[in-house]
């Protein structure tokens, strides 16, 4: 099944035409309420609208619908990382906008920094990249880094902190508020040195990682049954159980 991302400037009225002009990509209910009750669902975090399931010109595709705004501000900031961390993965951009675009270069930048502040000493280009794609789910490539781009100087750590986006910023700056650590307010430069020297940043940084994605991946979850109707999330569960399982099997066959 393709995924596609649509970010649109007015839900409701993108919805509305869209529903007019393929009122079977949505469920029965859905379009007895409205394009109105569509966006209202679509604005619960993480902000999206997915119709799963549609055929179209012979392969099965699944899209979601959220707002230019919104997705700007998850590339930014990692509100919720729902957005961002697909973003992280390989992509074909369809119809290029310059604030997506350039908020991308951030949010791919702010990738790099994450990883770097939780990788070891030494680690391979593939490690690199599954650490970013595993902010969502693991990936996979195959190539060593050399040793030059090892990045463990305080100081060039704490540059990297200070530029993480700021929602993910805000979240480790209350995990270390109880640490002893003199304030900000004190030495600004010598509070983020201190963070970036601390042994157990990495782990700080994959907890308040897992504390965005958590909240939001689960509402979405739950938005699924709404948006999709009961008959294809069953039908979209008992795909990824499947996959679950096929790769269980592999597993178990190859140890």
């Amino acid at each position: 099944m393709l995924d596609f991302m649509f970010a649109v400037t007015h839900a409701s009225h993108w919805h509305s035409i869209n529903m007019n002009q393929f009122p079977g990509h949505y469920p029965l209910y859905s379009r007895m309420l409205g394009s109105s009750f569509v966006s209202r669902v679509e604005d619960i975090t993480p902000g999206v609208w997915f119709n799963a399931f549609v055929p179209m010109k012979g392969v099965t595709i699944k899209y979601g619908v959220t707002t230019v705004d919104n997705l700007c501000s998850d590339l930014l900031n990692w509100n919720s990382l729902y957005l961002a961390g697909r973003m992280h993965k390989p992509i074909r951009i369809i119809k290029d906008d310059a604030r997506v675009r350039l908020t991308q270069q951030v949010n791919l930048t702010s990738a790099i920094r994450t990883a770097l502040l939780t990788l070891p000493e030494n680690f391979s280009e593939t490690e690199l990249f599954e650490r970013i794609a595993g902010f969502s789910y693991a990936g996979d490539i195959r190539m060593l880094l050399p040793a030059e781009n090892r990045d463990l100087a305080p100081h060039t750590r704490a540059v990297h902190l200070r530029k993480l986006p700021k929602n993910l910023l805000s979240h480790l700056t209350e995990h270390y508020a109880s640490a002893d650590i003199p304030p900000r307010e004190v030495d600004e430069s010598m509070y983020w040195t201190r963070l970036a020297s601390d042994p157990k940043l990495s782990l700080a940084i994959q907890h308040e990682l897992e504390g965005i994605v958590r909240y939001p991946s689960t509402v979405q979850t739950i938005k699924g049954v709404v948006s999709a109707g009961f008959g294809k999330s069953l039908r979209y569960a008992g795909n990824k159980v499947g996959k679950w399982w096929k790769g269980f099997g592999s597993g178990q066959k190859s140890s």
